[in-house]
């Protein structure tokens, strides 16, 4: 079947690493890439005169700029194909994963889809007239579509990344979800624009803001990225973490330092500040020369060079203004909304948020320590409110205001609060019981804070006790994941003669059974991840998508199977180890059992993202995730294998009471998927 992938004004600045990816991933194709060049208003008609020009009767038709991220499961699309030459009532099939609410809300999309060749260039013609851009032909196609009887279905099998050309001209290519691999590879080629070259300067970037934001940048395709931070010991960890960025060590109140970075600098981030609200106070002049002083040399700076954007990162507390580094960081924003009317040309941005939970200085880094040790912890005050959000959460924002916010008033998301004592409860509850000292609050310290002068945190949505645990604390817990490599086993002679297998091994325990780990190979793995003190089997697949490797292999931690054996009959599906009794239960269930031993592909976890669009992480989801994993990637094959049963855990991670209960409430949600 042909696969007609069509550009349009911009896009062709991603076609090189589009070609590579599809060349790869979508072998067996008769692909033909249609380059237009012309007007956008003209893209509709250009396509539909190509498409009764071919006899044709079904094509796939997609523009060039989407991102394969993986193999297309060729079982799925062959049961596509057939089904739609078979049924003359369906005219579209859409192959990429999504959301179910996605597919319902834009049936006509310009992603990878099998077409009615006919029915595609009839659609075509009739809004050809108002239609513009392709985003117009998915939203006014959806309509028509929708009030006719015709039916358009989704057969999810190729995994791809969206991708902007036209605000990659400037953001740079968003490369974050295709595979490591896949990266170096273009990276090496030349296949990424050039436009990842502009030069992204973060002042500040050796926090934990910082690392977050320049692993985005990296993940972005940036190469021309260079943080600026009077910490030294910290930078230099920052240049060992991502050794392609530059650094540069200096102080924001000190203008030459400013001068020199922004020397044809494209894109500035302002993360560097006195952040702590006590010290503040009591180093009033310190904080006046980093967070005013400093800012201005930055926003004089920008008005000699006129970079395309400076992104300045603001606070809660700059609502209210109360206290020294409130104050400042007021001063901050009228600071950047007076370069705004001095230089139009900058687009000059602000994000005013909360609490990063995690962060250098955060109450966790305060309290968890303490906690685990029953040592004394202090609170200032239990009923003290304050706004919360995730270190992803953080860094979206900040890309979020370059693209939508209009100018520079500050970009303010919608945020839950939660008070301070339930806070330290739900500590407890994870790292442990101590004494608590509570001291009431500090100067320059607020009771509620507010983000935008109106609401405030003790008037708005609230987190429980038990959403804040499971979305800060539970991933807080697994990011202690410890990563063993060969160093681990130091009685194990290193071979490297595999490089493409990641080994993930899951216990509820301290420490991952010395029974299992002696047995595990490192000839054969070239990645071994361990996570303990693992809460739940979903975290297993979070672990897995943080491996470097498309093949991973996954067993639990009370028994040991040949691996090496089963891998001989890996044949790129998912392959599990069980004994003749199991596969017996299991029969006709759709699932099967992961923790004996298992390999799979990296690209089969995004069968999770349409379960949690639906349900969200649930009970089911953190018990009966391997049952959701393979009946969503069904069929598994199965190798009848003997194993040892190590005994080495008080509580097998994935056979627990009502485990077949649960198991069939959860392949439930599932058929409804």
């Amino acid at each position: 079947m042909k696969l007609i992938l069509i550009g349009y004004p911009g896009s062709q600045i991603i076609v090189p690493a589009s070609k590579h990816l599809v060349n790869k991933y979508l072998p067996g194709f008769e692909v033909i890439y249609l380059n237009y060049e012309g007007p956008i208003e003209g893209w509709a008609k250009y396509l539909s005169d190509y498409l009764s020009s071919i006899p044709d009767t079904h094509i796939i038709f997609s523009l060039d700029d989407y991102l394969i991220s993986g193999p297309i499961d060729t079982r799925q699309y062959a049961l596509a194909e057939t089904y739609i030459r078979h049924h003359a009532d369906v005219k579209c099939i859409k192959l990429c994963y999504s959301t179910q609410e996605e597919h319902e809300e834009y049936p006509v999309t310009t992603q990878y889809c099998i077409w009615d060749k006919d029915f595609l260039g009839w659609l075509l013609i009739q809004l050809k007239a108002p239609i513009h851009t392709p985003w117009e032909f998915e939203i006014l196609g959806s309509k028509i579509f929708k009030e006719m009887n015709d039916k358009c279905i989704y057969v999810p099998c190729i995994p791809y990344f969206t991708n902007s050309s036209l605000s990659a001209r400037w953001e740079g290519i968003n490369l974050e979800g295709l595979n490591q691999k896949d990266i170096e590879d273009m990276n090496q080629l030349g296949l990424l624009p050039q436009v990842n070259q502009v030069k992204t300067v973060v002042f500040g970037g050796s926090g934990s803001l910082g690392h977050a934001l320049i692993a985005r940048l990296i993940s972005m395709g940036r190469n021309n990225i260079l943080s600026v931070s009077r910490n030294e010991a910290s930078l230099v960890a920052l240049k060992e973490k991502f050794p392609s960025i530059q650094i540069m060590v200096g102080d924001i109140s000190d203008a030459w330092t400013v001068k020199s970075a922004m020397v044809d600098a494209e894109e500035v981030h302002v993360l560097s500040a006195m952040k702590h609200v006590g010290l503040a106070e009591t180093s009033v002049n310190s904080c006046i020369m980093t967070n005013i002083i400093g800012l201005m040399n930055i926003i004089n700076e920008s008005l000699q060079t006129k970079p395309r954007v400076l992104m300045f990162i603001s606070s809660d507390k700059a609502a209210q203004g109360n206290g020294v580094y409130g104050c400042s960081k007021k001063i901050g924003e009228r600071l950047i909304a007076e370069a705004e009317r001095m230089n139009p040309t900058t687009k000059y941005r602000v994000v005013r948020y909360g609490n990063v939970w995690g962060s250098n200085g955060s109450i966790i880094t305060k309290w968890k320590p303490k906690l685990e040790k029953g040592e004394e912890v202090i609170l200032t005050d239990p009923e003290a409110s304050r706004f919360f959000w995730t270190m992803d959460e953080a860094v979206d924002l900040i890309f979020e205001c370059i693209t939508k916010a209009k100018n520079s008033d500050p970009f303010i998301p919608k945020m839950k609060a939660v008070t301070m004592g339930t806070v330290l409860e739900a500590c407890m509850e994870v790292y442990g019981k101590s004494p608590v000292k509570v001291i009431g609050l500090q100067p320059g310290e607020n009771k509620v804070e507010t983000t935008d002068g109106v609401v405030f945190s003790d008037q708005c949505e609230q987190f429980t006790k038990d959403e804040f645990k499971e979305k800060f604390l539970l991933q807080d817990k697994f990011k202690g994941e410890v990563k063993k490599t060969a160093e681990h086993f130091k009685d194990v002679p290193i071979q490297k003669e595999r490089d493409f297998i990641s080994c993930v091994l899951i216990t509820r325990e301290k420490e991952y059974p010395k029974a299992v780990l002696d047995r595990i190979d490192t000839d054969f793995f070239d990645e071994i991840l361990v996570v303990t003190e693992c809460p739940s089997i979903y975290h297993r697949y979070l672990m897995a998508s943080k491996a470097k490797n498309d093949i991973i292999y996954v067993q639990d931690d009370d028994c040991f199977v040949n691996y090496q054996v089963l891998f001989k009959h890996y044949n790129g599906q998912i392959i599990n180890a069980m004994t003749q009794p199991f596969i017996d239960k299991y029969k006709d269930t759709g699932c099967t059992l992961v923790g004996w031993g298992c390999y799979f592909e990296k690209h089969m976890l995004s069968v999770f993202d349409s379960y949690i669009a639906k349900y969200g992480v649930d009970a089911h989801l953190l018990r009966e995730a391997d049952r959701i994993f393979t009946y969503l990637n069904f069929p598994v094959k199965t190798v009848v294998m003997p194993h040892e049963d190590l005994n080495q855990t008080p509580e097998r991670m994935g056979y627990q009471p009502g485990h077949y209960e649960s198991m069939a409430q959860a392949i439930e949600k599932c058929k409804a998927l």
